[in-house]
């Protein structure tokens, strides 16, 4: 009887020590903020701590290089699949949407392209304190970008 209860504090010493190592790896890092160009040049995005306990990344359009149409109009949504948000304005609007960290410390979530209307499955992940690689999916075809950190505020950019 010594032995088995002897044997159970040993077992449950280990799955005690393994819950806590798991929890230590599966600790959030920490969130990417701050102003991201694409790579194209064409947007910047502004990534902050959003959603339960602010552990999550989301990311706003805060400059467009052309934020009007031909005829001088700001640019829409028009191509988003719901009706009530195709007049609503690209700058401003939230394109990384609610991502949650994993244990690979990348976020993963959703992006939405508002160039097609479409949301994606997205990851990002932070290279370095001046890169992020983000990454957009739809079943098994991806595309990567490069989004570069900027310090600078160009004309029309949101603060």
């Amino acid at each position: 009887m010594i032995r088995i209860i002897a044997r159970l504090g040993i077992v449950g010493a280990f799955a005690i020590g393994a819950v806590y190592c798991a929890r230590a790896n599966a600790a959030a890092p920490y969130p990417p903020v701050g102003i991201w160009q694409t790579e194209d040049g064409r947007a910047r995005v502004r990534t902050e701590p959003c959603g339960p306990g602010g552990t999550n990344l989301c990311g706003y359009v805060v400059w467009l290089k052309k934020p009007n149409d031909e005829n001088g109009r700001a640019l829409t949504d028009k191509l988003n699949s719901d009706p009530s948000k195709q007049g609503r304005a690209i700058l401003g609007h939230q394109v990384l949407l609610d991502l949650a960290p994993n244990t690979s410390g990348e976020y993963e979530g959703k992006i939405y392209n508002s160039e097609d209307g479409k949301t994606y499955d997205a990851t990002v992940q932070k290279v370095d304190s001046a890169k992020l690689v983000v990454k957009g999916c739809l079943l098994v075809f991806c595309g990567e970008q490069i989004w570069k950190r900027t310090a600078d505020v160009l004309p029309g950019q949101i603060k």
